[in-house]
């Protein structure tokens, strides 16, 4: 009878020490220093310095994450049917890794050269970067099964990659202005700004890679003619398993929200605050809110569930939004500080929330369908994250141009009032919809407890 290998089908599974999950954790720092500055700060560079229309711009952003989503499945497949004695996972983040961070310093390079040529040199450079760090990040996601075969303790390995990586994607977004006061708002001041961010990003994965060394095990290799037979059949099964559907779908969603709230913010303080600098003073004062939010997911959702917490999360993510539309709170930094605090506070939470949830649908499927793939289900997630970076992508840009932005210091009060209804009235949507489509969501703590007692063990095909 042929067999296909759970997660943990070695005849020893490594016990998981607090300070490799916490050095794993560090990933997710190289992850979000990354993705939070680009993704707040790359369409602003592009238009405010580079001087690249808009909508260009929106639609470069887009093009990017569409070679992203195309991206997720393969490096999903792939990387599940690597075995190397470097692991499974690890020899490509230490491909990408170094690729990705010349990149991003590339990405925030103001080229002398035309207008066209200038495009499509941002579109070629953005496009290869968003492949290779699509292919980083689905690789560091999908080790987090193997992390730990304890529900528990996996959960933990979810805190330390999002407390880490919020503390250091935030406190990056937030000195982004900070550093550009110091060494200059000009070329220069960006290159050392972002370099100094790209070598960070580079130390970090080092140090994550040490902590899932002893973990991310190659698993018994199959019949290479099995191995391709198998593969049509297990997209199928796990691309129709319902809960995975409805928690990526909730994602997407969540996703969409977070990138248009972030490509906008700094226009709205900007613009709509008038204060540029405050955006610092703002992301700086809500860390710790994001940061309590990563950190205490874990209990919350161990005490209410994983699905409750979430919807809840969703539903105050609406406050903000709604006051942003229907009140005009940009003259007080109270305000704008408590507000965001709140935002960062449940929005970090649903995205704690997501990602220990895909652990668990990795297990639901193995123990429902008998198949174990952690990389395939990471990119569906990773997909609809990239999804969702498209469909903003082209909102921002487009919407801008609509609103008649023009990148000029100066805008008008409708532009404005464009701006603010892009960064609320899209993410307010967004939330909403999340919550509805989760509500359908069906791993209750029955089938978790279940997945826990089964993992380890061999699924047999």
């Amino acid at each position: 009878m042929n067999k296909k290998m759970n997660m943990q089908d070695s005849p020893m599974q490594p016990v998981t020490t607090f300070s490799e999950i916490f050095r794993y954790g560090f990933g997710g720092a190289t992850l979000n220093i990354i993705y939070f500055v680009y993704a707040s700060y790359v369409i602003f560079f592009w238009t405010d310095y580079a001087l690249v229309p808009a909508a260009a711009a929106g639609v470069i952003y887009s093009l990017g994450r569409v070679f992203c989503a195309i991206t997720d499945p393969i490096a999903g497949i792939i990387s599940d049917r690597t075995n190397t004695r470097f692991g499974k996972y690890r020899p490509y983040l230490m491909v990408t890794t170094p690729v990705v961070v010349i990149l991003f310093f590339l990405l925030f390079t103001n080229f002398e050269i035309s207008a066209t040529a200038k495009v499509a040199l941002y579109s070629i450079i953005y496009i290869v970067f968003c492949i290779n760090y699509e292919l980083q990040t689905v690789t560091y996601e999908a080790q987090v099964p193997s992390m730990s075969s304890d529900l528990s303790k996996r959960n933990f390995v979810v805190m330390s990659r999002q407390v880490l990586g919020t503390g250091f994607g935030y406190s990056a977004m937030a000195l982004v202005p900070i550093f550009l006061k110091a060494f200059g708002d000009d070329e220069k001041g960006w290159h050392i700004t972002i370099g100094i961010f790209a070598a960070a990003a580079f130390l970090c994965m080092l140090l994550s890679l040490s902590g899932s060394k002893k973990h991310d095990l190659p698993m018994p290799r199959q019949d290479k003619k099995q191995e391709k037979g198998y593969l049509k059949e297990d997209l199928k099964k796990v691309l129709t398993t319902k809960p995975l559907l409805l928690l990526i779908a909730s994602f997407g969603c969540v996703i969409l929200a977070f990138e248009v709230i972030s490509a906008t913010n700094i226009y709205v303080f900007k613009y709509a605050v008038g204060n540029e600098a405050a955006f610092s003073v703002v992301s700086f004062a809500t860390l710790p809110a994001a940061i309590a939010g990563a950190f205490l997911t874990p209990f919350l959702v161990a005490k209410f569930g994983k699905k409750q917490i979430f919807i809840l999360a969703g539903i105050m993510s609406l406050i903000k939004p709604m006051i942003f539309l229907l009140f005009d709170p940009f003259d007080s930094m109270t305000v704008l500080i408590i507000l965001y605090m709140i935002q960062q506070y449940f929005q970090v939470t649903m995205i704690v929330t997501v990602w220990t949830m895909v652990a668990d649908c990795v297990e639901y499927v193995a123990l429902t369908k008998n198949v174990y793939s952690a990389g395939l289900a990471t990119s569906c997630n990773t997909f609809m994250l990239n999804f969702g970076g498209i469909v903003a992508g082209l909102a921002v840009g487009g919407l801008l141009t609509l609103a008649g932005y023009t990148g000029a210091d100066m805008a008008s009060s409708a532009t404005i009032n464009g701006i603010i209804w892009i960064n609320a009235g899209i993410p307010g949507a967004a939330f909403l919809i999340a919550c509805i489509v989760l509500k359908f969501y069906t791993v209750n703590n029955r089938i978790l407890q279940e997945l826990g007692a089964n993992i380890g063990k061999q699924v047999v095909k």
